[in-house]
């Protein structure tokens, strides 16, 4: 325990102790105290999350500054219902950040348990690209932070998404052989001829305005190859930026498979998030995964963001 935190003890309705801490040891009923074990070694402290909470400082100071929170895991953090709750609570406090990372799984529009949908009222549309997922596919190729991508090898492939709020927004792809073209707000099209070298790449679109919405329009005209995408993210704005960065029927091996892409390493340096919140182990219960591989998993998952950013704080949900 923490230097000087008081000694205190649990009883039973009739005085009997079942519970004793003292001097920074745990003692239960029934166990002989283990002195090589402390509760200090087991306490969470909370004591990487100083990025986070720096930046929260900030903002409550009216200070302009983006604070960026990812949400992770299965279910619980990809269905749109619990995270827009978390992200409201955090934007009433706070200030609303930008859209922060949407997904390309993320195609449902319904307001239910069950809908994936982004976040803020984004939509995402898109024809002729097939989904990949690590909860539902064997592991193939490289993927994004969530365990998704889309693939397409046709010429009439196209990605919709609308009602974005950023002043950046980025979109995050597998330079191969593909041929594609994008614009923004009904603008003009800028074609993009992939140069093959079989690493992530980016578009980015920088100096838009913040007091309305956007529109990012993706077609394959011309395509002969394949044309990959990982996901795309909206930032620039000051306030909290959340992300909903998780996949529905996922677990802790299933992200640990996807950890060392070089995909994954690449995002999530560029975004540099301050906090993520891992919400794993209804999968991993539900289809028996054992504890040490479930722990590893988790380990892989936290080893991940803190190897792209060094700051990145780590809270987990089980």
């Amino acid at each position: 325990g923490a230097a000087g935190y008081p000694d205190f003890s649990i009883l039973t309705a009739d005085g009997k102790v079942i519970f004793r801490y003292q001097d920074g040891y745990a003692y239960f009923y029934g166990k002989t105290p283990n002195a090589a074990v402390e509760v200090s070694a087991r306490r969470p402290v909370g004591s990487d999350l100083y990025a986070y909470k720096t930046g929260i400082a900030k903002l409550l100071d009216s200070a302009i500054v983006t604070v960026k929170l990812a949400l992770t895991g299965d279910s619980w953090r990809e269905r749109w219902v619990i995270p827009q709750r978390i992200a409201d609570r955090l934007y009433a406090v706070y200030g609303q950040g930008a859209d922060g990372w949407i997904s390309v799984s993320s195609t449902d529009d319904a307001e239910n348990l069950t809908s994936r949908k982004p976040l803020n009222g984004v939509t995402v549309a898109r024809t002729n690209f097939t989904l990949v997922d690590i909860s539902a596919d064997a592991k193939t190729g490289l993927f994004g932070p969530d365990g998704h991508r889309i693939d397409c090898t046709t010429a009439t492939g196209t990605i919709t998404i609308t009602g974005i709020r950023a002043e950046t927004l980025k979109g995050y792809y597998l330079d191969t052989d593909g041929t594609w073209e994008y614009r923004i707000d009904g603008g003009s099209w800028v074609a993009v001829n992939e140069a093959g070298s079989g690493n992530t790449s980016e578009i980015e679109i920088s100096g838009l305005s913040t007091a309305s919405t956007h529109t990012l329009e993706i077609r394959t005209t011309g395509n002969t190859g394949t044309v990959t995408f990982y996901g795309f993210y909206a930032t620039g704005i000051s306030g909290i930026e959340v992300s909903k960065m998780a996949n529905s029927g996922a677990t802790a091996p299933q992200y640990a498979s996807i950890v060392d892409d070089e995909s994954v390493h690449y995002i999530l340096q560029d975004i540099g998030v301050d906090l993520v919140e891992v919400c794993l182990g209804t999968n991993d219960f539900n289809q028996g995964v054992g504890l040490a591989s479930y722990r590893s998993g988790l380990e892989s998952l936290g080893s991940a963001y803190k190897s792209a950013r060094t700051e990145t704080g780590i809270v987990i949900t089980s």
